[in-house]
């Protein structure tokens, strides 16, 4: 199915909102929701944004802008929130399967700029079902700001491959990027147990800016490009211990790459 909201759209909701909830079987069409051009999405106590819930499904979930409103004198705006939490969401999953179907979630904010305040951001998490999960975020300006954050989560021996990918790009038709704000552990290709072959965890900063103290690998493929991008390290006195960063590939491009330390 595809929704279509109204150019202003105003959600509150109590809880979660959730996008192709499968418990056994896959659809057979994409489902897709089609952003307007003023967006705002607040959910309930602890309420959790999946796209692609349970068995997910093999045709794709898809959340994006609508593309009749990309391009104007200004970009159309997203802002997710909480009620309660602190005003963060508990969990923004793309692709969150269970089952034994492979999934696929496609969240891509392109042309409009976000603002997301998130407990956990995860991206490409498979479980206990043979399925695999790949979820895909890319944005290109505005900010998502996460307590933590997995790219790319197999959850248990035996399950499915878990392949996330996060792409953090600027758009050059308004002068402006993305940034993802990860506050705490930014994990790439988190394992639990065994790990499935193929699993993995990519950040792609293509001109856009990644704010993380701590990175670390789990037991998949993590890797990290950059390619005319920053990086940025925060560093307290007294109350930061340490940043520390561990991937398998660490790839650069670009003459404007930087790492800043405030």
């Amino acid at each position: 199915g595809v929704l279509y909201p109204e150019k202003t759209n105003n959600i509150v909701l109590g809880n979660d909102i959730q996008m192709c909830n499968q418990s056994s079987s896959s659809n057979s069409l994409p489902v897709v929701l089609y952003l307007g051009i003023t967006n705002l999405i607040t959910l309930g106590s602890s309420g959790n944004f999946n796209l692609g819930q349970g068995g997910v499904t093999t045709n794709g979930v898809f959340l994006e802008f609508n593309p009749a409103f990309l391009g104007g004198a200004t970009p159309p705006t997203a802002v997710f929130n909480s009620a309660a939490s602190g005003g963060r969401i508990g969990n923004l999953y793309v692709c969150n399967t269970s089952q034994s179907i492979p999934g696929y979630a496609l969240c891509n904010l392109s042309g409009g700029s976000v603002n997301v305040l998130v407990s956990t951001l995860q991206v490409g998490q498979s479980s206990s079902g043979l399925g695999s999960a790949t979820g895909v975020l890319t944005f290109d300006m505005g900010t998502i700001n996460a307590s933590s954050a997995y790219v790319g989560r197999q959850q248990s021996t035996g399950g499915g491959m878990a392949v996330g990918t996060v792409n953090i790009n600027s758009n050059s038709t308004y002068g402006a990027s993305a940034t993802l704000q990860v506050n705490g552990l930014l994990t790439l290709a988190a394992t639990t147990g065994t790990v499935t072959p193929g699993t993995a965890g990519t950040l792609n900063l293509n001109g856009g800016t990644l704010i993380a103290n701590l990175v670390t690998n789990g037991g998949g493929v993590g890797t990290i490009n950059m390619t005319n991008a920053t990086w940025q390290l925060t560093i307290t006195p007294g109350i930061t211990a340490y940043g520390n960063i561990t991937v398998t590939n660490f790839n650069t491009g670009g003459p404007t790459n930087s790492v800043v330390v405030s």
